[in-house]
């Protein structure tokens, strides 16, 4: 259902508009790609960070989460446009898929990926990190962000500039 109401974001946002949610990471790592190319042809992803499965702990859960910021297209791709890397989800193992992405993007991930057994069978969880804490490896993640954005004209909305960002 997360993945409905994160198109439906994505519909009603205007152009050049930004979508910030965190979702689990089952919206960028299953293997059925359709949400995800349905997304990519109608926003750019800015930035994806993964969580990792303590960041909730407090709220009663441990479960891996991304933050995923997208910018609405100013059009739909077509058909024939190419499609980026991050539709993809890449075999981890032989019954576990990861997102290009955090393949691409290491710095990203907030902790060590980890293939753990669970109730469903086996998945892969994202471990936390004992050198730092959430909050620093948050602020370097997203550092860049903050200095490549800029207001709309109309003051209605925040345009973001990918420049430097990966």
């Amino acid at each position: 259902i997360h993945d409905y109401f994160l198109a439906k974001m994505i519909d009603k946002t205007r152009s050049g508009g930004l979508v910030a949610v965190v979702t689990t990471k089952g919206t960028l790592d299953k293997k059925d790609e359709k949400v995800r190319k349905y997304l990519a042809k109608r926003a750019e992803l800015v930035q994806a960070v993964r969580l990792p499965n303590n960041a909730f702990k407090a709220a009663g859960t441990e479960v891996t989460t991304d933050i995923l910021i997208f910018k609405k297209r100013d059009r739909i791709l077509e058909e024939t446009d190419q499609l980026p890397d991050w539709v993809h989800s890449e075999p981890w193992d032989d019954e576990i898929n990861i997102n290009s992405y955090f393949k691409n993007h290491p710095e990203n991930v907030m902790g060590t990926i980890e293939k753990t057994s669970t109730q469903y069978g086996f998945d892969i969880t994202c471990k936390p990190l004992t050198n730092l804490t959430l909050d620093e490896q948050l602020q370097k993640s997203f550092s860049t962000l903050s200095r490549n954005y800029q207001e709309s004209t109309d003051n209605k909305a925040i345009m973001i500039d990918k420049g430097e960002l990966s």
